[in-house]
């Protein structure tokens, strides 16, 4: 594994919570709305932000780790 500096990194972090944040607008806005989303999307969504937080905490863990 090839390592990158953390300067690398959190230029992707920033990319990585601005796409969060605009999911989150998303997702406020379909909760506001009349028409609902299937449940499996909704099921699908709600893995995948799962698994970004627990990744999320693990990184932070990590971090804590290094400094």
């Amino acid at each position: 594994m090839e390592l990158v500096p953390l300067e690398n990194i959190a230029f992707v972090l920033e990319d990585m919570s601005n796409d969060l944040s605009t999911v989150c607008h998303h997702l406020s806005a379909v909760g506001g709305s009349p028409v609902k989303p299937d449940f499996k999307r909704l099921g699908e969504t709600r893995r995948l932000l799962n698994e970004a937080k627990g990744n999320l905490e693990k990184c932070l863990a990590d971090l804590e780790r290094i400094s």
